[in-house]
């Protein structure tokens, strides 16, 4: 079972842009995005269509949207979405997806989630559920966790129109008088297989609130990450230096695979009561396991809590400056080609290949004699 989280930012677009005592309205695409309490006072809110938004407002401002000027808020707050999870994806600016699948307590650390990114004066609603349609809604109804302990109960009374199907297939119920997703839930698969042919097993599924939509790690970018949770705190020196150890490797092996390097690190240690979130920039870039272990040495030196979780992510990685030990890969013509510039521009003598450097009169004549000896 798979445990996704949700989460929306009331208010996050115009909470970007300078306060005002005039309602702010900010449209996207004809629908109103966003507004400010000046603008819901009069009745306008996420979603309205523009003409009726401009009927409710007549003196204000109405804000195309466009990405730019949400960016470093947007980071912000993912930002710290990253401490909790390994697989974020970003949907709109002010909404994402976080699996949490692998966590052993999802709630608890859902909640976390939610109250760390609400200190940034956001207000965040949230659901926590199998599927990521399914957190969607629950997170639009501000029902939480709900639809974990009592699927069937929660989305059975809600109309079809809730349900992520074809507009063609909301429309055949109408005619057909169902109104609500228990309506669907209540037809057998082969009904539903007769009437809406390959949507008919979709279908099913989801009005039994199934789904088989995953979380996408598309954030941070350029940027390595593994955790680790343990079945009970641990406080043990060895047990934690194995840890970092485990971690370290991990990271190691990806560092050296993708040929890639960074120097900060972000060290999120999860203790019974809460999380500390430990940053560094070191001098020198790490691009071994080796080198990690004793960035996180140096991170988890004056932890003295018992730990119950390590997450570990270096960000901002670039492309390694490795020293090339060996020629290989290249052609034989490509080879030829490459010394025969050299050449041309700093003499003959400038550059050879290994095969025709002469060998020392002296080392030939020690040659011959060990062959006509044998001594070796």
């Amino acid at each position: 079972m798979r445990y996704i989280l949700r989460l929306e930012l009331s208010g996050f677009y115009v909470s970007c842009l300078p306060e005002q005592a005039l309602p702010l309205v900010v449209m996207r695409e004809k629908q109103v995005l966003d507004c400010n309490p000046p603008a819901s006072k009069l009745g306008i809110s996420a979603g309205m269509g523009q003409r009726e938004a401009k009927m409710l407002l007549q003196q204000g401002q109405f804000l195309n949207w466009s990405p730019e000027p949400y960016l470093a808020a947007q980071r912000a707050w993912l930002d710290i979405a990253c401490n909790f999870t390994d697989i974020l994806e970003p949907d709109e600016q002010h909404t994402a997806y976080l699996d949490l699948t692998a966590h052993p307590d999802p709630l608890v650390i859902a909640l976390r989630a939610v109250d760390a990114i609400q200190e940034l004066g956001y207000r965040v609603r949230w659901g926590l559920a199998k599927t990521k349609w399914l957190a969607c809604l629950s997170a639009k109804l501000e029902a939480g966790a709900r639809s974990l302990q009592e699927t069937a109960e929660f989305i059975w009374p809600l109309p079809i129109r809730l349900l992520p199907i074809s507009l063609e297939a909301r429309e055949r119920f109408e005619m057909l008088g169902y109104h609500t997703i228990g309506q669907v839930a209540s037809l057998s698969l082969r009904e539903l297989r007769d009437q809406f042919r390959d949507e008919g097993q979709r279908i099913y599924q989801l009005a039994w609130g199934g789904g088989h939509e995953t979380v996408r790690a598309l954030y941070p970018e350029g940027c390595l990450s593994e955790y680790l949770y343990f079945e009970s705190p641990i406080e043990c020196l060895q047990e934690l230096e194995q840890a970092a150890k485990d971690l370290a490797e991990r990271i190691g092996a990806g560092l050296q695979e993708q040929g890639i390097c960074g120097r900060e690190v972000v060290l999120v240690v999860e203790t019974e009561e809460d999380f500390k979130v430990l940053r560094r920039t070191f001098n020198k870039p790490l691009a071994s396991a080796r080198s990690v272990l004793v960035a996180i040495s140096a991170l988890l030196k004056d932890i003295s809590e018992p730990i119950c979780g390590l997450r570990l992510r270096l960000p901002n990685l670039t492309k390694a400056n490795l020293i090339q030990l060996a020629i290989g890969g290249e052609s034989e013509a490509e080879i030829d080609g490459s010394i025969r510039g050299i050449q041309q521009v700093f003499g003959e003598k400038a550059i050879q290949r290994a095969s025709e450097v002469p060998t020392e009169r002296r080392v030939l004549v020690l040659k011959e004699w060990r062959d006509a000896t044998g001594w070796r």
